[in-house]
């Protein structure tokens, strides 16, 4: 083991399936890119089909992982970066927002309800 990596760094930064994937993601655009580069410099016939080929991956590349991510999440019960889940991602912080929104509007009756003076007329 490293000098300089310590078991927290180990916890901090753990090799999840979200960060390996996103590697090799990043690797393979990368891969295309350069092999697109040397097919086009040593002026290859395959060179166009070459740079429409990474064109497409760069954008299905990304996608794709983006599904596998969410698939694995959504099969094992777990949040992820790829959760449709917005309105429940945080409970916590959800149900102090709407406590906090429930004690405004009892503090703060809407304008336009009906009080004493009101009986009886239409607005």
């Amino acid at each position: 083991m490293d000098k300089n990596t310590t078991e927290s760094d180990k916890k901090k930064y753990p090799w999840t399936l979200k960060r390996v994937l996103a590697w090799i993601t990043i690797c393979a655009i990368a891969a295309m890119y350069i092999v697109t580069l040397i097919l086009a410099l040593l002026s290859s016939s395959g060179a166009d089909t070459a740079f429409k080929v990474s064109l497409l991956m760069t954008i299905f590349l990304p996608i794709a992982a983006w599904v596998i991510i969410w698939a694995v999440g959504f099969l094992g019960h777990k949040k992820t970066i790829a959760s449709f889940n917005i309105m429940n991602s945080n409970p916590k912080a959800r149900k102090e927002m709407e406590d906090a929104a429930k004690k405004f509007n009892e503090d703060h009756p809407e304008d336009g309800g009906a009080d004493e003076s009101d009986k009886g007329v239409l607005k």
